[in-house]
């Protein structure tokens, strides 16, 4: 390791930030101390460290610039990147709760995971309200919550139709469904 890169070191372990940008009374004030990961680089940190760089840059060893580019695109990517899809999360977030608040005053099925038979019954009634509950949008039924997730349906979902004693999976054919020739049989 360089001289420059442990003097930038130095700076940022016992300071936080370099002396160029606070002044003492500023530097250890705990208001200004913010909780982050210590393994996360945010983007002041490296514009930050590219200053210490230039700052302790001797004749015989000077910053690559080309270099010191490369990286702030790379983190101006990346900073980009994070915003667009906290951006993308605030807006899936409000489509649902928009979602969740136009079934108010609707009928809807909703699946309701039953314990002892390891299935999900079908529960129908009326959303009476709809909020968040950790994080996480539920409707109000009869008083009680469910996950927005567990909604099947708007609407009572129809029964399920047991197939007719003598038609099976696959045997036989239905009335009105036209039959496709086969290959082979053509002359």
């Amino acid at each position: 390791m360089s001289s420059i890169s442990d003097s930038m070191l130095d700076i940022l372990v016992n300071t936080g930030k370099t002396g160029a940008t606070q002044s003492g009374s500023d530097r250890y004030n705990p208001d200004n101390i913010t909780k982050k990961d210590p393994g996360e680089l945010s983007f002041t940190d490296m514009l930050q460290l590219m200053v210490a760089q230039f700052q302790n840059q001797t004749i015989d060893n000077t910053a690559d610039t080309s270099d010191m580019m490369n990286q702030l695109t790379q983190m101006t990517s990346v900073q980009a990147m994070t915003a667009m899809t906290t951006s993308m999360e605030s807006l899936v977030k409000s489509n649902t709760l928009s979602y969740g608040a136009s079934l108010v005053n609707k009928e809807v099925t909703v699946g309701v995971y039953n314990e002892e038979t390891k299935k999900y019954d079908e529960l129908y009634g009326t959303v009476e309200a709809m909020g968040m509950y950790n994080g996480e949008p539920v409707i109000f039924i009869e008083g009680k919550s469910y996950p927005l997730s567990n909604v099947m349906a708007v609407g009572r979902l129809p029964e399920p139709q047991e197939p007719e004693e003598g038609e099976g999976e696959g045997e036989g054919e239905s009335e009105g469904t036209p039959t496709v020739p086969d290959e082979d049989a053509k002359g």
